[in-house]
C-alpha cells in the first residue's frame, strides 16, 4: 500500500494555517490530497494481523476522513459513526482505564516526533499504539492503531496521517497500552508504557525527570536533551542531579543501572 501512495502526497511540504495545535496557516487546496488517498483506503494491500479498517486523519479540522467500510466488520459501527462522532465517539467507547493512557501516548508521540527526531527524518518513522475499545455490541476489543504520516507543513507539523486500526483481541495481552515509534536510528526510536510511568517505581521521579532519564538512556548529552525538550542545559543538569540524589548514586551509568533494576527503564 505504501508503494501506491501518490508521490505528491507523500513528499509535498505544505504551508498551513492557524490551528490550535500547529499554529500554522493551512493550504485551502488540502482536499486535493484527500481525494488522492481515497482509492487506497478502499483497496488496502498490506498484510493483516486481524480484521482492520482505515481512515485518513486531518490534523487541520481534527476530523476522521474517508473511513473505510471495513469498520463495520471490525467494530460493528457504520463509517459515519466515526466521521461524524470524531474524537467524542472515540472517547465515549474507549475502555475507561485506557483513556488516560491513550491521552498520555498521544502527547508523548507528539513530543517525541517534534522534539526528539530531526524534521527531515520524521517521515521515516512509524507510530503505533494499542488500546481497548467497545464495539457496537458492547464487547471490549483490543485494538492496534498504526499511523503512516503522509504530509507535513514547512515547520514540520503533521497535516495528514493514514491510520490502520486492527482487532488484535486474539493475541494475549502481556502488557498494558504501549506506544512504539520506530525508524532508521535506534537512538530516536521509542517504546513507551504509560502505565509504568504511573507505577510505584516511577513515583520516585517526576514526569520531567523521566523524560530526561529516557534520553540519557539513549546516550544523549545534556546539550542534546536540552535542545530536544526546549529547556536550558542548566535545567537538564538540575534534573539529573536530583535523580542521582533520589537514587542514591554518584553518576549517570549507575543511575541507569538503578532505573533498570527497579523496572523504571525497560
Amino acid at each position: 500500500m505504501i508503494g501506491q501512495l501518490p508521490v505528491a502526497y507523500t513528499k509535498k511540504k505544505l504551508y498551513n494555517g492557524t490551528h490550535m495545535l500547529h499554529r500554522q496557516d493551512f493550504d485551502p487546496n488540502l482536499p486535493y490530497y484527500k481525494d488522492n488517498i481515497r482509492p487506497i483506503l478502499q483497496a488496502p494491500q498490506t498484510p493483516h494481523l486481524g480484521p482492520a479498517f482505515y481512515f485518513l486523519y486531518d490534523y487541520h479540522t481534527q476530523c476522521h476522513e474517508h473511513v473505510s467500510e471495513e469498520i463495520e466488520q471490525v467494530l460493528g459501527y457504520p463509517p459515519e459513526a466515526l466521521r461524524e462522532g470524531g474524537i467524542k465517539f472515540v472517547q465515549k467507547n474507549m475502555a475507561y482505564r485506557d483513556s488516560d493512557s491513550f491521552a498520555r501516548m498521544v502527547l508523548r508521540a507528539v513530543q517525541h516526533l517534534h522534539h526528539e527526531i530531526p524534521q527531515r527524518e520524521r517521515a521515516q518513522y512509524s507510530v503505533s499504539f494499542d488500546y481497548r475499545f467497545k464495539n457496537a455490541e458492547g464487547k471490549v476489543l483490543h485494538l492496534l492503531q498504526q499511523s503512516l504520516e503522509l504530509a507535513y507543513d514547512r515547520e514540520g507539523n503533521l497535516v495528514f496521517s493514514l491510520e490502520k486500526v486492527t482487532d488484535i483481541s486474539h493475541r494475549p495481552s502481556e502488557t498494558g497500552p504501549m506506544l512504539s515509534i520506530y525508524g532508521p536510528d535506534p537512538k530516536c526510536s521509542l517504546v513507551y508504557y504509560p502505565a509504568r510511568e504511573q507505577s510505584n517505581g516511577h513515583k520516585l521521579f517526576t514526569r520531567a525527570e523521566m523524560r530526561v532519564l529516557q534520553l540519557l538512556d539513549k546516550a544523549h548529552s545534556t546539550q542534546e536533551i536540552a535542545r530536544m525538550l526546549n529547556l536550558s542545559s542548566n535545567t537538564i543538569a538540575t534534573h539529573r542531579k536530583n535523580m542521582l540524589k533520589k537514587a542514591g548514586v554518584s553518576d549517570t551509568p549507575k543511575l541507569l543501572r538503578f532505573a533498570r533494576r527497579k523496572g523504571i527503564l525497560s
